[in-house]
């Protein structure tokens, strides 16, 4: 989808946060783990891969895998990347960490975040790199 969603912090509610500026959409699942807070004073944001497209505010049991380090204008924040617990999803039942992804699938994601706030003005994102 192309659409980021945020946690209304009073209310509980999923909000739509925005529609992305560019033509992309995210390169998987994208949310964020309940009861947590980042570096940015926001849930700790996830990337759960899997080649089903989970409903908009439902909760996937998932495995951590990695994640992906980054920079925007607002601070550090990092990206989870996590899969699906086996129960749910088994195609990655392989993937111990990041390093069992296929290159063409960090290079993807590793994309997306490079790009993805190009047309916003004032915004802008460094990417630092993946780790286990």
């Amino acid at each position: 989808s192309n659409i980021k969603y945020e946690l209304d912090k009073e209310s509980g509610v999923l909000m739509v946060d925005r529609v992305l500026y560019g033509a992309q959409n995210y390169p998987a699942n994208y949310g964020f783990v309940p009861n947590t807070l980042g570096s940015d004073g926001d849930p700790v944001d996830a990337l759960v891969l899997s080649d089903v497209a989970f409903q908009a505010g439902s909760v996937v049991k998932a495995r951590l895998v990695g994640v992906l380090n980054m920079e925007d204008e607002s601070g550090m924040d990092e990206k989870l990347i996590a899969l699906p617990i086996d129960k749910i999803d088994p195609t990655h039942s392989y993937v111990k960490d990041i390093d069992d992804l296929s290159k063409h699938t960090l290079d993807k994601i590793k994309h997306f975040f490079e790009t993805y706030k190009d047309l916003e003005p004032n915004k802008w994102v460094k990417v630092k790199g993946f780790e286990n």
